[in-house]
């Protein structure tokens, strides 16, 4: 899940934690994103082959819509917890000190 510096404002984050895990976290995805590319990118023709065009676009269009029934689940289930969050009781405030 990608984080912004505004979401982590709540959680109390330092500038520089953040800073880290977000450049350690893009450095991570370019290179598995290039990775998988170049890994992958010279069995397309192989599977073109093997499947041909009708089968490959059957494929992509299958793994898109799979990634958008997924993305929905997950903000089906984030909005139930926004909705859990608004009707549950306030929290008792603290008690004073003795």
């Amino acid at each position: 899940m990608a984080r912004s510096p505004v979401d982590m404002q709540p959680k109390h984050m330092p500038w520089r934690a953040f800073f880290f895990y977000n450049a350690a976290g893009g450095i991570t995805w370019c290179a598995s994103v290039i990775g998988l590319g170049y890994f992958f990118g010279h069995s397309l023709h192989a599977i073109e082959k093997l499947l041909g065009l009708g089968g490959v676009v059957a494929v992509v269009s299958v793994a898109v819509i799979g990634l958008v029934a997924w993305r929905r689940f997950e903000k089906s289930k984030l909005h139930a917890l926004e909705a859990e969050d608004e009707t549950a009781p306030p929290s008792a405030p603290p008690a004073p000190p003795a």
